[in-house]
């Protein structure tokens, strides 16, 4: 009974990531991976530590309300944010799913991640791993080269 509703829960993710995954044009999706693959679970437990407030940050700075000013501090500080390139996102709060995904224009890529909240990307090339987090005041940038 509890694998029939985690297989329930795991399809009702999948579809929910696949109607927000329409609204992006900006990225080519290119896989949908489960959290617990192999190929994710190698990243998920680094990445997590990267989530903790005691982790170094590599920049911070205040959080501006205009979104043009933050996006422009994103490309200064992340030397992977360009586009046609592969990156490894963990979509829905680092949830059941993560996309894997080519980049065709990384700008408007950064404008609709960044509204839906927190960022996490990791290159899948140089394994590369930024994560854009906020609080109520600030925004950081951590960095992290995954194994």
């Amino acid at each position: 009974m509890e694998d029939r509703k985690l297989l329930i829960k795991k399809k009702t993710a999948l579809s929910k990531v696949k109607k927000k995954l329409e609204l992006f044009k900006s990225f080519l999706t290119v896989d949908i991976i489960e959290a617990d693959s192999d190929e994710i679970t190698k990243y998920r437990e680094q990445v997590e530590e990267m989530n903790h407030y005691s982790y170094p940050k590599l920049s911070i700075r205040k959080l501006d309300k205009d979104k043009d000013i933050m996006i422009e501090w994103f490309f200064k500080e992340i030397p992977i944010l360009r586009d046609n390139t592969v990156w490894i996102i963990p979509f829905d709060e680092m949830g059941i799913w993560w996309i894997k995904v080519m980049v065709t224009n990384c700008r408007e890529s950064i404008e609709q991640l960044w509204d839906i909240g927190e960022v996490c990307i990791i290159e899948e090339e140089s394994k590369m791993c930024y994560y854009i987090q906020i609080d109520e005041d600030n925004c950081y940038i951590a960095f992290k080269q995954l194994q």
